[in-house]
């Protein structure tokens, strides 16, 4: 059986700097990721015709004479959208860092409570002169 020790530790500082570098990584890999699968989905659709297809109902529909989705468009407006929802993610996760430190100036900050499981087990001394400490078989 384990032996469980109990440690409570309190968060009372986030680190401003630690905060940034982890919401840029977390959002720069939101907008790669979101971007990457935008592009497949787009390719995926234009090959299958779907894109031509959606232009064609929609100047049948609106009676144009001519209608055109610009890819090339859509994906420079997004990826500018994305930085800047990056940027403004940042940006939050920096402001809720700096108003949770001066809050737990006032409160002292959230208490954890971390269990900790020693698993470890101290081996016996085993000897041939000592039958009695060989461990069981089979067990």
């Amino acid at each position: 059986m384990p032996i469980v020790r109990r440690q409570r530790s309190v968060i009372r500082k986030l680190d401003i700097p630690s905060v940034v570098r982890v919401s840029l990584l977390f959002h720069a890999s939101a907008f790669i990721v979101t971007t990457t699968t935008g592009v497949v989905l787009w390719t995926l659709a234009v090959n299958q015709g779907w894109i031509s297809g959606f232009e064609d109902d929609v100047k049948e529909l609106l009676t144009l004479a001519e209608f055109t989705i610009h890819g090339d468009v859509i994906f420079a407006i997004t990826a500018l959208f994305g930085m800047v929802l990056a940027v403004i993610g940042t940006a939050a996760w920096v402001l809720f860092a700096i108003i949770y430190n001066l809050i737990s100036d006032v409160v002292g900050g959230v208490g954890l409570t971390v269990l900790e499981e020693d698993r470890s087990t101290t081996a016996r001394a085993v000897s041939p002169s000592n039958p009695a400490s060989t461990p069981a078989q089979g067990r």
